[in-house]
Formats: C-alpha cells, structure tokens, sequence
C-alpha cells in the first residue's frame, strides 16, 4: 500500500484528535512504571514524509538517529528495519561494556543522514553512523542506499547494467586507475593491498551512490591500506562505464535534475518575507524583567504535524515560548519553523543532527553549529542568539566554539519517557517557580496533548509566559556579553 496518504486529511485529522485528548484534570497522578534499563521501542510514522528522529537520554548512553520517510512502504521499511538493526547492535555492544565497566558514561550512538541525490523516480542516501563504546576515538562507519521509487525497490550495483555479467571486473579496473592515478592513495602503500580491495568481488562494491551523471563508490577503512589513507571515494563517469557496458537508460535516463526534498508541511503557504519580523528585538526593563515569570522551551523539532498544534494553542493564551531547533530537521519543514516566528517565538539553535558536542573536535563543532544558523537564517530569515547544547552536553571547548550562551534548564519535564499528559502536566506544575526554565519537546504525541492544560496550569498561578531571552534578559546585541550556560533566570 503506498503511503502517500493525503496531508491535509492527516493534519485535520491528528488536530481533531490531539485537541480532543486535551480536556484533563490536574489531579495529582502517579508516575508510570518505568524502567530506565529497559529501551523504548522507535516510533514509526510512516504517515509523516520526510525526516524522523529518535532521540534518548539515559544515564549510561544517549543516541540520535534520524532517518527519512518517502512514502513508499518497501523503502520505508528497509530504512526502518536498518535502523533498528544498528540500533539493537549498538544495545548489544553497550552491554558488554557496562558488564566490564571499561567506559565513562554516557556513550553515544550518533546516525545521521544526507540525501546524495534525487529525482522524481530515485534518491540516492548516505548514512553517517558514530559510536563512542569507550575508546579514545569513536566508531565511524558509513551505509548507502539507492531506490527506485517506481519500483518501490533498493537498487544493487548489478541493476545499472543491461548485460550485468562482468560489470564487477570494468569496475574493477577503472578504480585501480582512478586511485593510482591519484594522490588518494600514496606511494608508500604496498599495492597489492589496493589491488586485493579492489577485487572484483561485490562486498568490495558495496557502497555506492548514484548522482547525476557519475557513480560514486566508498571504500571501507582498511580496505584499500593502512589506517591513514582513510576511507577513499571516487567517482566514475558513466560515459566511462557505458564504453565496456550498456547501462540501463530506463533506469538512468531521469537522473539528470535534483528536485526539492518531500514534505509533509501543512503550512506552505505562510510568507517568508512576513516572516522576516523581529517581534523578540524588544527592550527588556528591569521592572519587567522581576516579574513573576517563567519560559516554556521546545527541543528537536521543528515537526510537520505536532509543532503547529502547539504553536496554535500557545497562540490562543496569547502565551510565546522558545523553540531550540534542529538544523536537519528544518530542511524538510522550513515552512513550520516560519509559522514559529511569524507567531513571535524565539528560535534557538540545536545543533544540526543531535550529537554530544562535548565529544567533538572544534571543527566538528563548527560544523554542526554553522550550518544550523545558516539554515534557520535561509528559512525564518532570523538569526539564533541562543544556543542549547544536545544532552545538555557542554564544555569549554564547547563554550568557546559555539560564542552564544548557553541555555539548559531546571524543570525537565522527561516527556519523551513519561506517555502521560496528565503526569507531565502534574509534575511541571508541581515544581514550577518565579524564572524557570521548562524543557519540552515538540516531536512527541504527549507533550502536544499536555501543553493546552500546562499552560492553563502557569498561567492560573500567576505566571507570564515570555520567552528565554526576555527571561534572561538577552538580547542579539548583549548576547556576546553572556556567554555562559544558564538553567533559571538570575536575580
């Protein structure tokens, strides 16, 4: 069954059910049973096309994984049972380290992803996987995956081919010549060990990627030498292969432009430029700033689906609150982070895809940082001031990196364990003081459900809901003069 199922009757219907799930009493409730040994299982939703994320934080480990969604249900499977996969191998490998107790804590599993390549009929993706398990350096490994959605189908090397039958040995030979030819692979290594990586042996042709006109082919660490020379990729034209070897056009010829990634956004039609208004760009006084008030944040959104609901019923309190984004995720739902700002929301940065900061080389800090502020600026056409470390991860490297405060907080509401809206409600409530900050998340059924009681909640106490910059008195033009991490207003 394809699962392009319409959005709109999606966006309608989870409206209509979320709301209707919001009329709960603020009776005190028990805390759900829940074992923090125990993992709970992905969600799939296989409705929402586009990236999904799954994000845990325990006290041994934390992980990230994001994954897309296309629609179509052989491929979207694949990719789902894919990362389940190196998601129990990750489990499996964490037991035994905690059985030897070689490790500090928390380790990390990191998978992120890129689409390569696509086109109405194919997409071409890359996964990046890193693992900490203890070792000075982590685990890094890299999987490919080509589709054909006409097929609903994974592609192998052989299905580029018309006559596949010595397809291994053309492209063979062709990477010796590449990477000898090269300075990817330096004298110094002995060739017979690239000549044996290169055999013509599928497993030795097993990550690959097709992109518009060449075919690009990943080497394992080892594979072709030492540790040092890395992991080599080159790229071969297909004129080059189609000189021994008829290629497929039916497979190829609509590989030739790169259309905009899918999305699931019910909001693409708010306008940018409306959305280039700086509301948040407001003096602070010390007289307001004493008042008794608190800040609602949001990590790892932005979500097609549950970010509106809550942008919409934070809207009908005339309640702001701050929205710490992830860069790979506004990729696909641009439009959702616009709807956030147009609304007067402040947007902090996240990261781009989750990982512990504090493990990372400075570079890689950048990286991650950078492309981030890029991206909200290209959506939202604002820039973050406010930055909120992934785990609440942070250091002096990170501190330094980074040059923006850094905001943790002090109610963490755990709604990503805790199902229960009315237990998350509870609990906020029940710890709730004058300049606090409460952390949520954005992605989760539960937490769009409790939202609509909690800020009732805050607001019949007494509390005005303002966002992290006026709770911390913050401004663009201040925020060099605060870089330091803050969990409360300061008085």
């Amino acid at each position: 069954m394809n699962l392009k199922i319409t959005l709109k009757f999606i966006w309608l219907f989870t409206l209509v059910l979320l709301l209707g799930g919001c009329q709960s009493t603020y009776q005190s409730a028990p805390a759900p049973e829940i074992y923090l040994t125990e993992v709970k299982e992905m969600v799939y939703e296989p409705d929402v096309i586009g990236i999904q994320s799954m994000i845990e934080t325990y006290d041994t480990y934390t992980s990230s994984i994001h994954y897309p969604v296309f629609g179509y249900q052989n491929i979207d499977e694949l990719i789902y049972d894919f990362i389940q996969n190196r998601h129990e191998l990750f489990r499996q490998e964490l037991a035994e380290v905690i059985e030897a107790n070689e490790s500090k804590w928390p380790l990390e599993l990191h998978m992120e992803y890129e689409i390569v390549y696509q086109t109405p009929r194919h997409a071409a993706i890359l996964f990046k996987e890193r693992k900490h398990l203890g070792s000075a350096q982590p685990s890094v490994n890299t999987f490919t995956f080509n589709f054909n959605f006409d097929t609903d189908k994974q592609l192998t090397l052989a299905d580029l081919f018309e006559n596949n039958a010595g397809y291994l040995q053309i492209i063979s030979e062709i990477s010796y010549d590449l990477l000898t030819e090269s300075d990817l692979i330096p004298s110094a290594v002995d060739l017979n060990w690239v000549k044996g990586g290169l055999s013509p042996h599928e497993k030795n042709y097993s990550n690959f990627l097709m992109k518009a006109k060449t075919l690009v082919i990943l080497f394992n660490k080892y594979q072709l030498g030492p540790a040092f020379i890395g992991t080599p990729s080159i790229e071969i034209p297909y004129e080059s292969l189609n000189a021994y070897l008829p290629l497929k056009e039916s497979l190829l010829n609509n590989f030739n432009g790169k259309i905009p990634k899918l999305s699931s956004d019910p909001l693409s039609s708010i306008d940018l430029e409306v959305a280039n208004v700086d509301p948040e760009e407001t003096e602070t006084t010390p007289d307001s700033f004493y008042k008794k008030r608190i800040a609602i944040t949001f990590d790892d959104g932005p979500h097609p689906i549950y970010t509106p609901i809550i942008v919409d019923t934070l809207k009908s309190y005339d309640a702001k609150a701050t929205f710490f984004f992830l860069g790979n995720r506004i990729g696909d739902y641009p439009d959702v982070a616009r709807h956030v700002r147009f609304e007067g929301h402040m947007i902090g940065n996240h990261s781009f895809s989750h990982p512990q900061l504090s493990r990372m080389s400075t570079e890689e800090i950048l990286n991650e940082v950078v492309k981030t502020q890029n991206i909200i600026e290209n959506a939202t056409g604002f820039s973050p001031f406010l930055m909120r470390p992934p785990f609440g991860a942070i250091n002096d490297v990170v501190m330094t990196t980074t040059d923006m405060p850094m905001v943790l907080w002090s109610i963490d509401s755990e709604d990503w364990i805790y199902n229960d809206p009315d237990y998350i409600v509870n609990y906020v409530l029940d710890h709730a003081f004058d300049g606090a900050i409460i952390r949520l998340h954005d992605t989760l059924p539960n937490t769009t459900q409790a939202i609509g009681p909690l800020v009732d909640g805050l607001i019949s106490a007494g509390y005005e809901l303002v966002t992290v910059d006026e709770l911390l008195g913050i401004t663009k033009e201040s925020a060099a003069n605060n870089l330091r991490s803050f969990t409360r207003a300061l008085k």
